[in-house]
């Protein structure tokens, strides 16, 4: 009989410690309804891999992300959105094999990436580039988003109507969900506000006044409101949170890109037939080793916007043009089609290209 209390007990301890385990927002207890590890997991007779309650890791993700919320991130996606080389997409592949020289994919020396390749009997899935448990994005050169997008406004229960936006979102945010609810009523510049990160278990405690121009609910977030309608207490309220893409490893300057297309990075000097020419930053791997073939534009460290590295000269009289053959200028809106680098002007592989719900044959402009 001790023996089983004490394994009782245990199994309790195990129970607590999982109930507790820190999730980033969204995948935590700040949705409605919650999201905790019975939404994904089943201890016995799961029918998919690492105990999941759906088959297939594509399924499973997309068992959540299919409306509401999700279909402003690009959710939810199919397989025919899936990219068809030379014939178009809205998105990376998630099924295909991750070795295929003729498109100069390569297993990523990422570790944990390639392990669940190798797991997936050496194609790609959601998890490969994901973590779906922790939202390391921040910690390695990513930016976190806002599920709400920054400026859009969103809509509260009042008449005629009142608006929340999200003004900005610091840099160095950690992921968090918030729930921003009315505490007292009226008009906007009267009206006041407080926060909370944990679903409304607690909350700032300091009422906060709405205002037109931001105003900071915490170091990494301000908010604005707009709109004519009277705001009412504990009925006008919002929920979003600052996290996603939720990325395994570092896409800073295209890195996770490179990984897996190494054999992409080539200079300007290789795409022109050299084929004695070294990759860019210096590298010791020949133009065309791996694939034997050389790709059609040059991409990666070194190759910067200037005559000698990619042709190009900025001062030539050249300009870039957006997808529908306007100019492109700095004070462009949609950010998915700004042509732009790294810090040091180079191109990567996201100065022309987005893994998920952009445009492959550039025909239109996506909100992205």
């Amino acid at each position: 009989m001790r023996r089983s209390w004490l394994f009782a007990a245990g199994l309790g301890g195990i129970a607590l410690a999982v109930a507790t385990r820190a999730l980033d927002a969204p995948h935590d207890a700040t949705t409605t309804p919650a999201v905790g590890c019975t939404s994904c997991h089943v201890a016995h007779d799961a029918p998919g891999g690492s105990l999941t309650g759906v088959a297939g890791n594509a399924n499973l993700c997309f068992s959540c992300h299919n409306s509401g919320i999700g279909a402003r991130l690009g959710f939810p996606w199919v397989p025919g959105d899936q990219a068809v080389p030379g014939g178009g997409g809205l998105s990376h592949r998630w099924d295909a094999t991750a070795v295929n020289p003729t498109y100069g994919a390569r297993m990523p020396a990422n570790a944990e990436m390639a392990k669940r390749i190798t797991a997936n009997g050496g194609a790609i899935n959601c998890s490969v580039c994901h973590d779906q448990h922790d939202n390391l994005s921040n910690g390695t050169g990513a930016t976190l988003h806002s599920s709400i997008g920054i400026g859009v406004p969103q809509r509260a229960n009042s008449t005629p109507y009142a608006n929340l936006q999200v003004a900005s979102v610091s840099a160095s945010a950690a992921p968090k969900g918030y729930l921003v609810k009315v505490t007292v009523g009226g008009v906007i510049g009267a009206a006041k506000f407080q926060y909370s990160n944990d679903n409304g278990i607690t909350f700032n405690g300091t009422d906060l006044v709405t205002s037109a121009s931001p105003v900071a609910t915490d170091s990494q977030l301000s908010v604005s409101f707009t709109g004519t309608g009277s705001l009412v207490a504990n009925a006008d309220l919002w929920r979003f949170y600052v996290s996603y893409p939720f990325l395994r490893a570092s896409n800073a300057a295209s890195a996770m890109c490179e990984d897996c297309h190494a054999d992409r990075v080539q200079s300007a000097d290789c795409v022109e037939g050299s084929a004695s020419a070294m990759q860019p930053g210096g590298g010791t791997i020949n133009c065309t080793a791996g694939t034997g073939k050389v790709f059609s534009h040059p991409s990666g460290p070194g190759v910067t916007m200037n005559a000698s590295s990619v042709r190009y000269s900025s001062t030539a009289g050249l300009q870039v043009l957006d997808p529908s053959g306007a100019i492109q200028a700095s004070t462009t809106s949609t950010a998915s089609f700004r042509f732009f680098g790294t810090s040091s002007n180079e191109l990567r592989c996201m100065t022309c290209h987005y893994p998920h719900n952009s445009d492959s044959n550039a025909l239109t402009e996506d909100y992205r």
